[in-house]
């Protein structure tokens, strides 16, 4: 089964959100957005605009190509 982008990589940001003991509010805050921003992508009610992969991998200090490995 192939996974898609979009769906792996909300699935790596929950599991990061989790294991970092963090919010999405502050990585909204951290990216310059409003506190619901990373949770109205992570809920599919708004798509990621691909300008923003380097600030979320930036909050978590990974390289952005980290975001879609799987089994996060």
């Amino acid at each position: 089964m192939t996974l898609k982008a979009h769906y792996l990589l909300a699935q790596n940001i929950r599991a990061l959100l989790s294991t970092r003991t963090t919010t999405a509010e502050a990585v909204a805050k951290h990216c310059h957005h409003e506190g619901s921003w990373l949770s109205k992508i992570l809920a599919g009610d708004r798509s990621m605009n691909i300008r923003y992969l380097d600030c979320l991998s930036s909050f978590f200090e990974l390289e952005v190509a980290d975001l879609f490995r799987p089994g996060m």
